[in-house]
């Protein structure tokens, strides 16, 4: 018996607007969750780069615990909050069906500005998976992507993140990959917690819910989705701990809501 979601999104008609316009690597990201629900269910989810939230929107759906949508533009942000806000109140009308995702308090909409952020922010209550899509458009962004990707790994200790990106300029993507490996790849010694990371290309999903062709209008390239992991010779609980970002709950959550 199948089950159908409706997700209602304000997006932008032209990709002239970048922050609310629906990507195609959105809807691969989004293809992706329906195959493996198991990986965000009762999981604390934040997502970077969040655009319109359909993704953020798809997780509240398949149980995410949590879920904090995050992006940098004040318009897009306008946007994302109301789109959210009105899938949320969905989830809230489904009684007794939300599957474990908190409707009241489990949904946040922050500002994340990749190259002007505290490490703190993403270790005041640290998600356990990280997700995003088409975040890897230009070179002048990398740095900045690259050093939230650390700390999410570093510092907050984000046991999993999933990345699809569309290879428009492969020079672009190239970069992308060579300087994250280099970054990922020593261990970190620091508080005797030994890091090890891993990234991966993962298969793209196989089943398709949505045409994409109809969305990528003036657009080329293949989709790329890789999985960042990591591994400790601590427990993760340890290595929060020592990092300085305790997975206790605390009531600094929800951060920086909008």
């Amino acid at each position: 018996q199948k089950t159908w979601t409706t997700v209602t999104l304000a997006s932008a008609s032209s990709f002239s607007s970048i922050s609310t316009y629906l990507w195609p690597a959105a809807l691969t990201l989004v293809e992706f969750m329906l195959e493996n629900p198991q990986l965000f269910k009762g999981k604390a989810v934040m997502e970077l780069g969040s655009g319109t939230g359909f993704a953020s929107s798809v997780l509240m759906s398949l149980g995410a615990r949590r879920v904090e949508a995050t992006d940098f533009d004040e318009k897009g942000l306008a946007t994302l909050k109301a789109n959210l806000e009105i899938n949320a109140q969905r989830v809230r009308d489904r009684s007794g069906s939300t599957g474990g995702f908190d409707s009241e308090s489990g949904l946040t909409v922050s500002k994340l500005d990749w190259c002007d952020y505290e490490e703190e922010e993403l270790c005041v209550y640290p998600p356990d998976v990280v997700i995003g899509s088409d975040l890897v458009y230009s070179p002048d962004i990398i740095p900045g992507l690259i050093n939230v990707l650390e700390t999410c790994t570093k510092k907050a200790g984000v046991g999993a993140i999933y990345l699809v990106n569309m290879l428009r300029n492969l020079d672009t993507y190239n970069l992308f990959q060579t300087l994250l490996t280099k970054r990922l790849s020593a261990s970190d010694d620091s508080h005797g917690v030994h890091h090890y990371y891993k990234i991966e290309d993962l298969p793209l999903p196989t089943r398709r819910f949505f045409c994409h062709q109809d969305l990528a209008k003036g657009m080329s390239g293949e989709a790329r989705l890789i999985k960042i992991s990591a591994k400790r010779k601590k427990d993760t609980e340890t290595t929060r701990q020592a990092s300085g970002c305790d997975k206790e709950e605390k009531k600094l959550w929800p951060r920086n809501v909008s």
